[in-house]
């Protein structure tokens, strides 16, 4: 028996039980928003300004030129039909961190007086993007486990 056939035969034999999960290359906000069609009901791991108030929890850019001036996703959780991220995240840091030298030309973390980081700050979230009937654009994740904060480099 040659190698080959030896290979052949384990991944065949142990294939389907070496599942391995994706690496993760996350979108940012405004290509979301400005390729909506492409995005629409689909499972995406998108990045972007975090912002955490009364009102709700969104990421966004604060410009996307163009059409959309702004881009924003509403996160909406959905504990039970939202996709389930992988087991294990593994994101592509080095594309995240070149799309990221681009976002921060044009968007920037809020500076509040009384200090708290909470309400602004650069995240990854895992979900699936979907418009709803009040015309916003959505991320439905599963829950605080779907989103991945980073500090900016």
């Amino acid at each position: 028996m040659k190698l080959r056939d030896s290979i052949a035969i384990l991944v065949t034999c142990f294939g389907p039980g070496l599942a391995v999960d994706p690496v993760l290359d996350p979108v940012p906000v405004c290509d979301v928003v400005t390729k909506w069609k492409d995005f629409d009901q689909q499972t995406v791991a998108v990045f972007g300004r975090y912002s955490f108030r009364q009102t709700g929890r969104w990421l966004d850019e604060e410009s996307c030129g163009g059409k959309a001036e702004r881009g924003v996703l509403w996160l909406a959780a959905d504990p039970k039909g939202a996709p389930r991220p992988p087991d294990a995240i593994q994101i592509n840091e080095g594309s995240l961190y070149r799309k990221f030298d681009v976002m921060k030309q044009k968007t920037v973390l809020g500076s509040f007086r009384f200090g708290s980081t909470d309400y602004d700050r650069w995240a990854v979230v895992y979900g699936r993007v979907e418009m709803r009937k009040d015309s916003k654009n959505y991320l439905v994740y599963r829950g605080d486990g779907a989103i991945f904060f980073f500090a900016g480099k």
